[in-house]
């Protein structure tokens, strides 16, 4: 019975392209040394003991990489420091905060505030402080009137000009549409790396891509294709190839194994 739900999680887990940063995987959760190599610079592989460390954060050196580890650092001052609370971080606006951690999205006008502050899109009044703002449900626009929350790159047309700035949407020059980004539309193997953001909640809105080595082009992430060497970037770092063996073994979510034996512990107790 428990192998069967076992199994049923997995096939509804690992074929989800939707992922989601509150599952970011620990650096003590990557069994494979190539995955800890290739975790952009936060986390360091022990010959020795064979096990993957975090990296401290005050050894990290770029932001982007440091922002990646937002559940234990945070950037300021063109430093990677140690993280305690969103209240300690100052950041007047949503994009300041975010900069210095995606776990804190939120401002009183001062300090950074953690996700649970997040305004919703409705009671936003004006269009400056609405479009593109990310609530926790997904991104706000204005429709002319109110806030409301976007869930298509059609809504970001007016009826006079086109506009498609947010990210997840890109411009149809032939029809002059606004229109989803694909991973194929993505140039160069960084650009693919980063995903594609989508209207969907907050930290759980990034589609994985991946660039396929063979044809030089970037297509979407699914976890059965993945192999040892792009499973863990692919997946904005929330997968991991779960053997030491590069031959053996599957992409998996780090959540998905936490998730089952959460299960298994509650089922047998």
């Amino acid at each position: 019975m428990i192998e069967k739900i076992a199994i049923a999680l997995c096939i509804t887990i690992v074929t989800s392209i939707t992922l989601n940063l509150n599952e970011i995987c620990q650096c003590s959760q990557l069994i494979q040394e190539y995955d800890c190599i290739n975790s952009s610079m936060e986390c360091s592989w022990n010959f020795q003991s064979k096990e993957c460390q975090d990296i401290p954060c005050s050894e990290i050196l770029f932001s982007s990489f440091c922002i990646q580890q937002s559940q234990r650092c945070y950037w300021a001052n063109g430093q990677c420091q140690n993280f305690t609370n969103c209240q300690s971080l100052l950041g007047s606006t949503q994009s300041i905060c975010i900069n210095q951690n995606i776990y804190c999205p939120a401002s009183n006008g001062t300090n950074c505030q953690s996700v649970d502050y997040l305004q919703t899109c409705a009671s936003i009044t004006t269009s400056n402080n609405c479009n593109y703002y990310f609530s926790a449900a997904g991104v706000c626009m204005w429709n002319g009137q109110s806030c409301v929350q976007a869930t298509s790159c059609s809504q970001f047309q007016g009826n006079s000009t086109t506009s498609c700035n947010f990210s997840g949407c890109q411009l149809n020059y032939q029809t002059k549409q606004c229109q989803p980004k694909l991973c194929s539309q993505l140039n160069g193997e960084i650009q693919c790396s980063q995903g594609i953001l989508t209207f969907g909640p907050y930290l759980n809105n990034i589609i994985g891509c991946y660039w396929n080595y063979e044809s030089y082009t970037c297509e979407e992430f699914y976890p059965s294709q993945m192999n040892y060497m792009n499973c863990y970037g692919s997946s904005a770092g929330t997968y991991h190839w779960n053997s030491k063996k590069e031959k053996k073994g599957d992409c998996v979510s780090c959540y998905q194994q936490f998730l089952i034996l959460s299960i298994i512990i509650t089922m047998l107790f």
